[in-house]
C-alpha cells in the first residue's frame, strides 16, 4: 500500500526526521581531530576570529552571510572572520562572485569550497569561535561533524537550539552559545554574547575538549556498536503516516 504523508511546513519536517531517530545515530561520533590546540591563553595574535561554516542546509542565511558579517564588522573592528562556502552551497555563481567582492575585506577571509583534510583542521584550529549558521529544522535529527571538531578542539561553539549539538552544550559537554532562529538579527546577538563573555567561554570550552574528543572517537563508536550488537534491534519507524 502507498503511505501519503501531509507536508505541512514544520509539522512535516518533524514526522520526516524521525525516520532518522535510531538508537545507532546517538551513538559516539567517529572522528580523528590531530593534536589538540593550544589553551587560550597561550594565544598572542589578535583579533578575535570566528570561523563560519555554510553549507546547504544552512538555509536562507546562505544568502544573509553578507548581512550578517558586515553587522559584527560595524560593531567590532578588531574581529576577523574566515568563511567557507562549502561546494554545492550555491547553483547560482554570479551569487558567489557578489559574495566574494562584498567580502573582499582585510579582516574577511574566503576560504576555498574544497579543502583536505589537514587544511580543514587548520582553519578551525586558528580560529577562536564556530560559527554553524545552520537552520535549526534541518539538525534536530542528524549531528553535525564540524561541530564535533570544534568541541574536541576546545572552540566556543555558535549554533541553533533544540539540536543534537545544543545537547552537548547545555548538558555541559561542549561550549558555547545558543541562537533560537536561522536569522541574522539572532545569530548576532549570539555572536555578541559570544564576544562578551569571550574569556570565560573560551576558558570552558578547552577544559571540555579533552573528554569530548575521548567520548566521541572512533574507538568509542565501535565499543558502541559492538555493544547495540548484543540487543535487539530497533530499527522501527518513530514516524506516524498521516
Amino acid at each position: 500500500e502507498r503511505i501519503f504523508f501531509t507536508l505541512n511546513n514544520e509539522k512535516a519536517l518533524l514526522h520526516l526526521e524521525g525516520l532518522s531517530l535510531r538508537r545507532a545515530f546517538y551513538l559516539p561520533v567517529p572522528k580523528f581531530y590531530g593534536q589538540m590546540a593550544e589553551p587560550p591563553e597561550a594565544h598572542t595574535i589578535e583579533p578575535l576570529t570566528i570561523y563560519v561554516h555554510v553549507n546547504r542546509r544552512t538555509g536562507p542565511m546562505s544568502h544573509r552571510t553578507i548581512k550578517l558579517v558586515t553587522r559584527i564588522l560595524h560593531q567590532h573592528t578588531d574581529v576577523k572572520f574566515l568563511i567557507r562556502f562549502c561546494k554545492y552551497t550555491y547553483s547560482d555563481d554570479s551569487l558567489n562572485k557578489k559574495i566574494d567582492k562584498a567580502l573582499r575585506r582585510p579582516n574577511v577571509e574566503i576560504l576555498p569550497g574544497e579543502q583536505n583534510h589537514i587544511d580543514y583542521l587548520a582553519a578551525i584550529e586558528k580560529s577562536d569561535m564556530v560559527l554553524l549558521p545552520y537552520d535549526p529544522v534541518e539538525y534536530r535529527g542528524i549531528v553535525s561533524g564540524i561541530f564535533c571538531e570544534a568541541a574536541a578542539m576546545g572552540k566556543v561553539a555558535i549554533i541553533p537550539a533544540g539540536t543534537w549539538m545544543a545537547d552537548h552544550l547545555t548538558e555541559g559537554r561542549a561550549t558555547g552559545v545558543l541562537f533560537d532562529e536561522n536569522s541574522v538579527d539572532d545569530m548576532v546577538d549570539a555572536i555578541e554574547r559570544a564576544i562578551q563573555d569571550r574569556k570565560r567561554l573560551q576558558a570552558e570550552a578547552y577544559r571540555n575538549a579533552p573528554s569530548f574528543r575521548e567520548e566521541n572517537s572512533c574507538a568509542k563508536n565501535l565499543d558502541g556498536m559492538l555493544e547495540l550488537a548484543r540487543h535487539p534491534k530497533d530499527m522501527l519507524l518513530s514516524c506516524v503516516p498521516l
